[in-house]
């Protein structure tokens, strides 16, 4: 499943910049497996954390946890 994601990036406060929207990839028990830039460019995970890195530079990436999303989608 396929699905835009809320993300905002580490280290900058969350209130002064726009909402980012990334593309999330989801599996069938709605764990959120792959994350894309606008540039298409993959996002890797930072296991243990709603942290992603984008690969080849420092930038770092928290992912919303949307709550309400697995009760829509069953």
């Amino acid at each position: 499943m396929i699905k835009n994601v809320t993300v905002h990036k580490m280290y900058e406060e969350f209130q002064q910049f726009p909402v980012i929207q990334y593309v999330g990839e989801y599996d069938e028990s709605f764990n959120l497996i792959k994350l894309f830039n606008p540039f298409n460019q993959e996002l890797s995970r930072i296991f243990g954390t709603y942290q992603w890195a984008l690969i080849g530079s420092d930038e770092v990436f928290f992912v919303e946890e949307d709550s309400d999303f697995q009760e829509r989608t069953i």
